[in-house]
């Protein structure tokens, strides 16, 4: 079996652009991605045994921390004003365009869009790691594309082969 150390260089920058995805905020992202892979390390005696699957196992934890996350923001926007303008998730992005289409999309059709094009997860595997159904799944994939579609340069979509 593999030692965390190796774990950990194998899936880190993977572990973060996955993060910036799923937050659309460097810094978060690297937050994120820090959270989970001391999570991880704390538990590798568990992870790293032969039925186990740490990969999954620390993309489902990032799903579920950012969801926790997005809503901790969520309440803290309904009671405080914005003071700031929040750092543009855009500048981070190749293209400007995905980085706004992203922004715009429902936290679940996000994950969705992560989980199957940039973790490159079969549907039932994102099923899995967001604990929803098949169907679930499906139905946020859709709901993304369509709002993508509408949002963005069709080239775009292509490139990301939705």
């Amino acid at each position: 079996m593999m030692d965390f150390s190796d774990f950990f260089r194998s899936e880190a920058d993977q572990l973060l652009r996955f993060c910036w995805v799923l937050t659309l905020d460097t810094d978060e992202a690297a937050d994120l991605a820090q959270e989970v892979m001391t999570r991880a390390y704390e538990r590798w005696d568990l992870l790293e045994q032969q039925d186990q699957n740490p990969a999954g196992w620390v993309r489902t934890v990032a799903v579920n921390l950012s969801r926790s996350r997005w809503r901790r923001v969520k309440r803290f926007r309904m009671f405080v004003p914005k003071l700031v303008a929040p750092p543009q998730a855009a500048a981070v992005a190749s293209d400007p365009d995905l980085a706004l289409a992203l922004e715009a999309l429902a936290l679940r059709q996000r994950q969705v869009i992560a989980l199957r094009y940039w973790a490159d997860l079969p549907l039932a595997e994102c099923a899995i790691e967001m604990g929803i159904s098949l169907g679930s799944v499906k139905q946020h994939l859709a709901r993304a594309h369509r709002n993508l579609a509408a949002a963005i340069d069709p080239a775009i979509l292509q490139d990301l082969v939705l």
